[in-house]
């Protein structure tokens, strides 16, 4: 029987975090989950994820302080034996105009996405480069591609995220560690709806649909037209030959667009609509 990989994501007790989780689980990994918040019940989210045949280790982590994240890792190498994924998932958002924004609120977001994503990272990838492999998948966000208004730390720390993907990927592609960064567009999680009105109202006029996805499901795995396991090829979350994947790789995925990671395509489909688009690909548009 072949042995279960391993795979760790912060901030995967809910959102996004918890969808990824719960698609590794059924990949047949077993699961390192970091929490931050008392209120998680790992209970029934360890028999949640024990229902797909995972076997689950909860740590609960502050990912600021780099000496909890390293005991983390070994927490982690204790329990499994290795590290072969790492997810860094992690991220809060303290929005305000930067006229009104806190300093506070501004080094809290910082430290959190961008400081927790190189802690978390750092603790992890001596384990990697000892087993000479594994995947490192970053979530960043369209917002650190774009910008947006009201949204200057969140922006920032994001925007980080992507760069120090980059040169990550670089410092660790000889040791056959492959680095990519995923910029998910706006998904309705707890984390979003914590978002003012005037935000969300920003926000949905920026996606050609004008409404932001209801329901995180499978949100970096169903994107582009559905392409759910190219994406998840792309990323690399496959068994395989690591040496075939794309290192330092940006993947942007902005809801109600579609055609792949090139360009986002036309909202409207038919010559009549700015951009005409090909009957096949407009059918792949209104299956979504």
């Amino acid at each position: 029987m072949e042995e279960k990989k391993v795979a760790i994501i912060t901030g995967g007790s809910r959102g996004i975090g918890k969808e990824i989780a719960k698609k590794f689980a059924k990949e047949n990994y077993n699961l390192v989950i970091n929490y931050v918040s008392e209120k998680t019940n790992t209970e029934e989210l360890k028999k949640e994820f024990e229902a797909l045949g995972a076997e689950v280790l909860f740590i609960k982590t502050n990912v600021t302080s780099y000496e909890e994240c390293e005991k983390m890792a070994k927490d982690a190498i204790n329990k499994f034996g290795k590290i072969d994924v790492l997810v860094n998932n992690a991220g809060v958002t303290k929005d305000s105009l930067l006229l009104r924004m806190k300093e506070e609120d501004f080094d809290t977001v910082i430290n959190v996405n961008l400081k927790g994503t190189f802690n978390v990272t750092k603790a992890c990838i001596p384990y990697m480069m000892k087993k000479k492999s594994g995947k490192i998948v970053n979530i960043s966000s369209v917002v650190g591609i774009s910008g947006n208004s009201g949204q200057a730390n969140y922006a920032a720390s994001k925007a980080g995220i992507i760069g120090f993907t980059k040169s990550v990927a670089k410092e660790l592609a000889s040791r056959n560690i492959l680095a990519n960064c995923v910029a998910p567009g706006y998904i309705a999680t707890d984390m979003t709806n914590g978002l003012s009105d005037a935000v969300k109202e920003s926000i949905n006029n920026q996606i050609p649909l004008k409404r932001v996805p209801l329901r995180c499901r499978r949100p970096l795995f169903r994107c582009h037209a559905g392409r759910r396991r190219r994406h998840r090829r792309r990323l690399g979350l496959r068994s395989g030959h690591p040496s075939r994947h794309r290192r330092r790789t940006l993947f942007p995925v902005p809801p109600g667009h579609s055609g792949g990671n090139r360009r986002p395509a036309p909202p409207v489909c038919g010559p009549s609509g700015p951009g005409h688009l090909s009957s096949r690909r407009c059918g792949r548009l209104q299956r979504l």
